[in-house]
């Protein structure tokens, strides 16, 4: 619907089911017996092989072709020290980005939206570290986790359509 390439298998569809050597459709396929048992692993591997070799393709294909797509360079998020106890530094840089405006399309190099947030391991939002505009460059904030217990946290950055995710331990 927007444009962009994708995969679709179908396992009753060319090549899978010519005669041999070509793999035969699956009589168990979407019945009561496709189980786990009934599974041909050699196909399930070459088609997983043939998805990532495509999958590869595409992202690979030429950066132009994707249309109107707002692609941040130099979006860079980490943290030290890490594993850490029990503060960290969250250092993160935000890139110059095209963006659409009413007058054309117009590089924004002040006032780009940031929002980093830290999650537990379940996904639990712990708090907001940075919710406003920032402008292009290098920037830090603390993250002081004296409250929480040791353990899996993710702090992901967030600009514009682009999120980039960090994994931060603590040690207590």
């Amino acid at each position: 619907d927007y444009g962009y390439p994708a995969i679709l298998l179908m396992e009753n569809e060319r090549p899978w089911n010519n005669e041999p050597p070509n793999y035969l459709r699956n009589p168990h396929y979407h019945t009561f017996s496709d189980t786990i048992g009934t599974l041909n692993f050699d196909q399930v591997q070459l088609v997983a092989k043939l998805a990532l070799a495509s999958i590869a393709e595409l992202t690979i294909g030429d950066p132009t072709s994707v249309k109107d797509e707002l692609i941040p360079a130099n979006f860079s998020l980490s943290a030290y020290p890490n594993p850490f106890n029990p503060s960290t530094t969250i250092v993160y840089s935000i890139p110059v980005v095209d963006v659409p405006s009413l007058a054309g399309r117009d590089k924004l190099r002040e006032g780009q939206k940031v929002v980093i947030k830290i999650y537990d391991i379940l996904g639990n939002e712990i708090t907001t570290l940075v919710d406003e505009q920032k402008s292009a460059g290098a920037h830090n904030v603390k993250f002081n986790a004296n409250h929480l217990a040791s353990g899996v946290y993710y702090a992901t950055l967030q600009i514009v359509n682009q999120v980039i995710t960090s994994k931060l331990i603590l040690v207590k």
